[in-house]
């Protein structure tokens, strides 16, 4: 059988995936070129949606990874502390007076960072260290001591947390809070594993309280700004009877160490899911590329089956005309 020949046609197609190239290329057509040249077109103009999406997935998820890198960075660190020795600082307490940090060894001590400036955060964590406080009773100052540092060296004065401390202490004799200088908040800091950093909006800080064994050395890092009283009391008591501390941080640890955020409307304090937007934003970014890939891959599958099969009933209706 002799084949009849098909009249090809050229048709001028703008490269879908590169509109900023400005050139066109010229492909060979078949018959029935004007409709493939538009299925491709249509093709294209699905494609570049798709990498758009992809591309809009792929800098969230970079920008949400860096922001769980750093978070995870931080409490590594407050980790890592455990079992670290405190040096032996000068502070200056809320009245003016000046004692060493070494006043306090030979009994747990429970540690707190704050700024006075702070509108909601530093100010609920205080309030449940409060609690706790009240929970224990006469352990308070007995079995052992609370200090709470602020560590704006600029702000905190003895007077400003003095005025601080009595919004939550009845009185400060087994509560003390204490302002430094610059160098000495930073290095008691690093020696607890706190992290903080000053900010155009305040400070970005860890929301933690540590114990400090009678030894001297970190024995516990709490996590989080409306913990319970037995997060705090129980390993204070695991401390005295010589328990080794807790090595790794659990799930829930994890979870509290992020913010909270302040409701105006009902005056609660409630859990900023940070960490699980993040998740929920990784998981939809990998999901977005997989969907992506596979479209790629069933869309070029059905343009190829839908070009074959044109091409096919084409050249059978040119054949049966012959």
């Amino acid at each position: 059988m002799i084949m009849p020949e098909t009249d090809e046609k050229t048709i001028p197609l703008t490269f879908p995936l590169f509109p900023s190239a400005g050139k066109e290329g010229v492909l060979p057509s078949y018959p029935g070129g004007e409709r493939e040249g538009r299925m491709l077109k249509t093709l294209g103009a699905r494609l570049r949606r798709s990498l758009g999406l992809a591309v809009f997935f792929l800098l969230l998820l970079a920008a949400f990874s860096h922001a769980s890198q750093g978070d995870e960075k931080k409490l590594r660190a407050a980790e890592e502390a455990v079992g670290r020795s405190v040096g032996d600082y000068a502070l200056v307490d809320q009245d003016g007076n000046g004692f060493k940090l070494s006043r306090y060894f030979g009994k747990p001590l429970v540690v707190s960072f704050i700024y006075t400036r702070c509108g909601h955060i530093c100010p609920t964590l205080t309030m449940s260290l409060k609690a706790a406080l009240e929970e224990a009773g006469a352990g308070l100052g007995a079995k052992f001591n609370v200090l709470t540092v602020g560590f704006d060296a600029e702000n905190d004065t003895p007077e400003a947390l003095k005025a601080y401390g009595c919004k939550f202490a009845a009185d400060f004799k087994s509560w003390k809070f204490a302002a430094a200088d610059k160098e000495t908040l930073d290095s008691m800091a690093r020696d607890i594993g706190f992290y903080y950093e000053r900010t155009n909006r305040g400070f970005d800080h860890l929301n933690m309280v540590s114990i400090v064994g009678r030894d001297g050395k970190v024995y516990k890092q709490v996590y989080g700004i409306n913990f319970s009283s037995e997060e705090i009391l129980e390993p204070i008591d695991y401390s005295l009877l010589g328990i080794p501390p807790k090595a790794t941080p659990g799930v829930i640890d994890k979870l509290k160490l992020f913010c909270f955020t302040y409701d105006p409307i009902t005056g609660e304090y409630k859990p900023d899911y940070g960490m699980f937007m993040r998740l929920f934003l990784i998981a939809a970014a990998q999901a977005a590329l997989l969907f992506f890939v596979i479209y790629l891959f069933k869309s070029a599958r059905e343009a190829d089956k839908k070009t074959a099969g044109r091409r096919e009933v084409e050249l059978k209706n040119k054949i049966s005309i012959f």
